[in-house]
């Protein structure tokens, strides 16, 4: 299994505090004079002891963790399994996202008890205890671990082409929502970022897997074929390319029935389907298909029939004109 030499399993530990606590009868007035607390700070069974708005970047530093690992890297076995060529450039941002998510858990701490005295006040007629900040700060967690895998849990070689496909598929339709649906022109700079990065991965992670080998063939074909400047309109012979296979990746099941040619769509131009064994896909050219000429239909001309014509009777008035 060539891929499990030259992988590391990166294993995320991020914790962020939510502010939720349960929310108590005792949290409610009811009756004559009473009120339920504000949907930001009480919902379904839930109370919000403080400004959830004032978490969420840590929320996107978990995020941007996240998608450094899966930008070289796919899900695999609750880790993400990265190529070792460029596991020194990812720990890198990991541990620079790491610095600055510490940093965010401190600028909270330090205004903390007045923030969370104050949001309590607004939100609650009954008085609600605040979280300690002690235990607000042991809630946030940054880490990772580094690992390899050896004996009976390694996945096969199957599993792993199916992980990084998946992976692809998944992270095609986000691409998909946001640069491609809706619009009648994809970027240069879908082309040379979104797409590039896609492909780069792809590319680390092949490991001499023939499907993944045989997607690459597809994308280098696709890469040959669009333009280097300017962005792709709808309606072009590149756009209908692009898009045929960015939907196609989004289904590796789909994907793979288009490399076997079981659909039709991709074929040799002497018209045989592209064998298993091959890694280049060729697509052909609009110039290779023929279509013939029109031949000429020969008509028979019908009969013409002139009627004969009607004597038409002369009748003659009489009396005073």
């Amino acid at each position: 299994m060539e891929y499990i030499d030259a992988c590391t399993f990166v294993h995320l530990k991020i914790n962020c505090w939510s502010a939720q606590k349960t929310l108590n009868e005792s949290d409610i007035i009811l009756g004559k004079g009473g009120e339920l607390p504000p949907k930001e700070a009480a919902r379904l069974g839930n109370k919000y002891v403080y400004n959830r708005d004032k978490l969420k970047v840590f929320e996107t530093l978990r995020a941007s963790a996240k998608r450094s690992c899966l930008a070289i890297g796919t899900n695999m076995l609750g880790a993400y399994a990265v190529h070792n060529a460029g596991l020194t450039s990812l720990q890198k941002k990991l541990d620079e996202t790491k610095v600055k998510f510490e940093s965010e858990v401190q600028n909270l701490l330090r205004t903390y008890d007045q923030d969370a005295r104050d949001w309590i006040h607004r939100n609650f007629k009954q008085p609600v205890q605040p979280v300690p900040a002690e235990d607000v700060e042991r809630a946030f967690r940054f880490d990772y671990t580094l690992y390899q895998i050896t004996g009976s849990a390694l996945p096969s070689t199957d599993d792993f082409a199916d992980s990084v496909l998946s992976g692809v598929a998944a992270e095609v339709k986000q691409l998909w929502k946001a640069s491609i649906a809706g619009r009648s022109k994809i970027s240069q700079r879908f082309l040379n970022s979104s797409f590039e990065d896609l492909y780069g991965k792809l590319k680390m992670l092949s490991f001499g897997d023939g499907r993944i080998l045989r997607v690459l063939s597809v994308m280098d074909h696709l890469k040959t074929n669009i333009p280097k400047t300017g962005g792709i309109l709808q309606g072009t012979r590149e756009h209908l390319l692009l898009t045929n296979i960015l939907m196609a990746l989004m289904s590796p099941e789909r994907l793979m029935e288009i490399l076997d040619n079981q659909s039709g769509i991709w074929t040799l131009p002497s018209g045989q389907p592209v064998q298993q064994e091959k890694t280049q896909v060729v697509l052909p050219e609009p110039e290779s298909i023929l279509i013939p000429d029109p031949q000429p239909v020969l008509v028979e001309p019908e009969p013409v029939i002139t009627p004969e014509p009607t004597p038409v009777a002369t009748t003659v008035a009489s009396g005073w004109f």
